[in-house]
């Protein structure tokens, strides 16, 4: 799979797409929202991984910006944060999210969710 991860915490970021590219998958990483669109219009994504309470672009401004798009319209998308609020998940599902993970995210569950049906 393609998979687009965006998340400010760095070491968050890079230690989930290690893990993702070590199971043979393509990973595109970036530390910003603003970011994250834009790469998810210059190139066609399978899935993202995106942190929602990003500076500047939140998580569920990227999945708006990503659904709003036609190109965008099979990927999967999988909220990735520490909000455990169930006005969060709401708002975070009515972006456009499949999926609302909570931090500390456990790869294999984002793996999990990224490869099932």
């Amino acid at each position: 799979m393609r998979i687009l991860v965006a998340d400010d915490d760095r070491n968050v970021a890079d230690a989930m797409a290690a893990y993702l590219e070590s199971c043979g998958h393509s990973v595109t990483t970036t530390y910003d929202g603003l970011a994250a669109c834009v790469l998810a219009l210059e190139a066609a994504h399978d899935a993202a991984v995106l942190d929602i309470n990003m500076p500047g672009m939140d998580g569920n401004i990227v999945a708006r910006c990503i659904r709003a798009g036609s190109w965008c319209a099979p990927i999967r998308l999988i909220a990735v944060t520490g909000e455990d609020q169930p006005i969060a998940k709401e708002e975070a599902l009515r972006a456009g999210f499949d999926h609302y993970v909570l931090k500390p995210a456990p790869p294999d569950r984002i793996l999990a969710l990224l490869t099932s049906n």
